[in-house]
Formats: structure tokens, sequence, C-alpha cells
């Protein structure tokens, strides 16, 4: 029943509301909560995404702060608010299933240094998988960007074992009939190659998809040659400076400067005496 316009507001309030709840009213308001603040990450609007981001982490802490002092007390808390979240995956429409990936993404990034969460991280990283080969690119967009944090999160022994069931369904979307997605896959592939290796990455890649891992690698090899001879440029430009500095000091600096100047005086004497040689030329004849 809120406007649009109002969105941002209301889950200020909601904020608000979360911060001044007990624990048993929390849990019981939990659901009913979520639902709008996850719908609330695929605003269009910056500051109501912000405010829906704001609302998600709040709720999170809240939630892990009523998991009491222990370590598994707080871990169990905070993995039920995961599993609230992740309700919304098995929506109805896929602007719930990707508002539910975004929301996920968001929780895994802010935990991603808490050991506690490393667990609850990989399994869930494994839930996603599947929704890789989507049938709706906005799903499907989600899911990538909940994969990218992942990467960032997780250790690589950890999801060095994921790579057979991750590897092939992200290729599928590299395709020109997919433009943004394929921009975004090639960019996951090249983060995977620099950590795991092109040895590893060439097992895990389809046959048909391994001219991209070739060309990666030679992109690779290019950029390194052009650094390598810009740095021996620099490196020789400083030398010869050096050189210069120690055998002329002033003098070499400004020599071309100076044999500009040469020049245009050699060219000035030269027209002079051409015009005095024939002044004297025209003297005589007149004599």
């Amino acid at each position: 029943t809120c406007h649009t316009a109002c969105k941002r507001r209301r889950l200020v309030c909601l904020q608000a509301l979360v911060s001044r709840l007990s624990a048993e009213q929390l849990r019981s308001a939990m659901p009913a909560m979520l639902g709008e603040v996850v719908l609330a990450t695929k605003e269009s609007n910056v500051k109501s995404r912000a405010a829906a981001f704001d609302a998600l982490l709040l709720v999170a802490e809240r939630a892990e702060a009523a998991g009491g002092p222990s370590d598994a007390g707080r871990e169990e808390a905070l993995q039920g608010v995961v599993v609230a979240v992740c309700a919304g995956l098995a929506g109805k429409t896929p602007h719930m299933v990707a508002a539910s990936l975004l929301a996920l993404s968001r929780l895994v990034y802010e935990y991603r240094a808490s050991p506690r969460f490393a667990p609850v991280a990989l399994r869930l990283f494994e839930a996603v998988l599947p929704l890789l080969r989507h049938r709706e690119q906005e799903v499907v967009r989600a899911a990538v960007v909940l994969v990218k944090v992942q990467l960032s999160a997780l250790p690589r022994e950890a999801v060095q074992p994921l790579l057979p069931r991750l590897v092939p369904p992200l290729l599928g979307w590299c395709s020109n009939k997919h433009a943004h997605l394929k921009y975004q896959v090639r960019y996951l592939m090249e983060r995977l190659v620099k950590r795991f290796g092109l040895e590893v990455m060439t097992e895990v890649t389809p046959e048909e998809h391994q001219r991209l891992l070739t060309h990666m690698r030679k992109q690779k090899e290019r950029a390194r040659r052009h650094t390598d001879a810009r740095l021996a440029a620099k490196a020789e430009r400083e030398a010869a400076e050096a050189a210069d500095l120690d055998g002329g000091g002033a003098r070499s600096r400004h020599a071309e400067y100076e044999a500009l100047l040469e020049d245009g005086d050699q060219e000035e004497e030269e027209g002079g005496h051409g015009h005095g040689r024939g002044a004297a030329a025209g003297g005589l004849r007149e004599t």
C-alpha cells in the first residue's frame, strides 16, 4: 500500500522498529518484514536500495546479538536469517528470486571475514549453482553476482571441487545473444584463471569453449610483453638522462634548443652574405 516514492522512508522506519524490538518480537516479525526488505534490494532508486541493504544487515545484526554470547548460538541465529532469505528462491516470479539472490550476496559479502559464516556460505554456494541454468536472464544475472561475491569470500580449496559444476553452466551464457552476461562471464573466467591456474581451468572447461582460454592466455602474454617493453624503455630513458647529467650537465639538457637557434643564425648569415655579394656585383655592373 506504500507509494514507490515513499519506500525509502518506510524502510528507514522499519530500521527504527527493528532496533527497538526484543529478540522474541524480532523472530515473530522477521518473516513478514524480510519479504519487503528483500524486494526493495531490486529498486531502481539508489537511496531506496541502500536503505533496503541497511535494513537487511540490521536484521542480521539484531538476530545475531539475540543468539546469545556463545558462538554456536550466534551462528545458528545468523543461519536462520540466511534460511529466511533463501525462502525467496522458491518465489513464483523471477523478480523475487533475483532479489533474494542479491540479498544473499550482500549478507555473504558482509560476513565474508567471519569464520563462523564460511560453512553457511559454502552450502549456499552449492545450492545456487543450479540457478545458473535458469531460463530467465534476470535470475542468472543475480546468480552471477552471488558467484562473484562467493569467489572472493570462500577459500581456494573450498571452491575448487565445485568448479566442474560451476564453469560449464556459466560458459553457456557466453554468447553474442546475451551481451551483458557475456562480459560478466568473461570477467569471472579471468578471475578463475588467475586464482586456480590455466591447467585446472582447462580440465573443467568444455571443449567448445577452449578457444576462450587460448584467447585469454594470448592476451595475458601480449600484455606482459607490452609491460616489459614499457619498463625497458623507461629504464633506458632514465639511464640516458643520468648519463647526460653526469657528462654534460645543463649543456646537454639544452643542446637541442641551442642547435635550433644556431640553425637560424646560420640561415641569417648565409642570407646576409648572399645579399652582400649581390650588392657588390651590382656595384661592379654599375661601374
